[in-house]
């Protein structure tokens, strides 16, 4: 039994490789990049369009600390949630 869950476990993860792999080369980058890239999109979009916290904008694009959301969005834009909202920067 447990040699079949071991092929399973196998089987999964080279379908997993293979389609980052994919995903990798019509994107021009990897899985998590683009989710992150989407993510601080929408908090861009948010921080422009919404009245919400930064708080609740970094918890609404998945964040559990906005102090986290903050440091990638600052190493992502070079400016902080805070300072786009008051400036209005694309």
């Amino acid at each position: 039994m447990k040699i079949l869950g071991w092929m399973i476990f196998v089987k999964r993860l080279a379908y997993r490789v293979q389609l980052y792999r994919k995903v990798k080369t019509v994107l021009g980058y990897n899985v998590n990049d683009y989710i992150l890239t989407v993510r601080m999109q929408k908090a861009k979009f948010l921080l422009r369009n919404e009245d919400l916290s930064i708080s609740e904008i970094s918890y609404k694009v998945g964040f559990s600390s906005q102090a986290y959301f903050s440091t990638v969005f600052k190493s992502k834009f070079g400016i902080t949630p805070k300072a786009f909202r008051e400036k209005r920067v694309d």
